[in-house]
């Protein structure tokens, strides 16, 4: 992404139905309805050069759940590099699922409470 062009709207979504019920995926949904990771990138990679260094971040650190974030950080820049916890081995699993795909060997998914112990980048 360019230097201070912002990021386009969030993706809209469908519910898919099998029959008459429709199947809803509980991530994906939240993933479309609440997040937008390059909306969030852009505005960290803005604050981290203003206030913290002008060379721009090659690594992420987050609480992950679907490793949404981590994936499109990675997907973005072939440099970037994320480390991504959560404590729920369902939600990671569904994150190696459905985002972390073509940039896996660059995000680094750990099981882990916060709380309770340190996690090494």
């Amino acid at each position: 992404m360019g230097k201070g062009k912002k990021p386009s709207g969030p993706e809209r979504f469908t519910i898919s139905s099998a029959g008459d019920q429709p199947i809803i995926d509980r991530h994906d949904l939240y993933q479309k309805a609440v997040q937008h990771p390059p909306g969030d990138i852009y505005w960290m990679n803005k604050f981290y050069c203003k206030y913290i260094s002008p060379e721009a971040p090659h690594h992420l650190r987050e609480d992950c759940g679907t490793a949404f974030l981590s994936s499109t950080w990675c997907k973005q820049d072939p440099c970037r590099t994320a480390t991504g916890v959560d404590i729920d081995a369902e939600v990671l699993q569904w994150a190696v699922q459905h985002n972390v795909d073509n940039c896996s060997d660059r995000i680094c998914l750990v099981q882990a409470n916060l709380r309770k112990q340190a996690i090494p980048c």
